[in-house]
């Protein structure tokens, strides 16, 4: 007899959002500070697509710590150039146990 182990805990898999999920957050978020009505895609560029300078990017990872509970690194801040390329950090960051 062994222990059934199924209703223990919740898999990974239904804790993590999808890539849809995390980049329509993502959108809504770039809707409300630098998209100014623009069509947001995983290849839209924060800065040549949207203008966005560097207080709009500071302002922008600000937003994206507080709704997804992650700290951003600088490091990680300076290879932010798409929103794909944010959508990938945020999916990476997901489960990441610092918190803001």
């Amino acid at each position: 007899m062994g222990i059934d182990h199924s209703n223990s805990s919740v898999s990974l898999e239904t804790k993590k959002k999808s890539v849809d999920e995390v980049f329509r957050e993502i959108s809504e978020i770039l809707s409300q500070s630098v998209a100014h009505g623009k069509e947001i895609t995983m290849e839209s560029s924060i800065t040549g697509t949207f203008g966005a300078d560097s207080l709009d990017q500071i302002e922008l990872v600000m937003d994206l710590e507080r709704k997804f509970g992650c700290k951003i690194s600088d490091e990680d801040i300076s290879k932010l150039g798409t929103v794909g390329e944010i959508v990938e950090l945020i999916m990476r960051l997901s489960s990441c146990e610092e918190k803001v």
